[in-house]
């Protein structure tokens, strides 16, 4: 289970329209997203991505930021889950 949290307009407006096609091309990965404005604590809640846009993100000590691109550009985030995700997900056991 991939736990992905974004705002809400981010859900909608970019992810909504490819997401489902993404999961239907990787059907091993299994993916609860948040949306929501509130800046979330990705150890504390349990968050796997939280994508925001600003270009950093004010507390980053032991978290990894990466630029996806400028909007609305948002694709640049499905390339990045099809090279990364599939190969991690494959590691772990998946339950469909």
């Amino acid at each position: 289970m991939v736990r992905l949290s974004c705002p809400p307009v981010m859900a909608g407006t970019y992810l909504a329209p490819i997401l489902p096609g993404y999961l239907a091309l990787h059907p091993k990965v299994r993916l609860e997203l948040n949306t929501t404005d509130r800046e979330v604590n990705l150890i504390e809640e349990g968050f796997d991505i939280a994508l925001r846009a600003r270009p950093q993100i004010a507390d980053s000590s032991g978290l990894v930021a990466r630029p996806l691109g400028m909007l609305p550009s948002v694709r640049s985030l499905i390339d990045y889950l099809s090279i990364y995700l599939p190969a991690s997900i494959q590691e772990h056991s998946v339950d469909a």
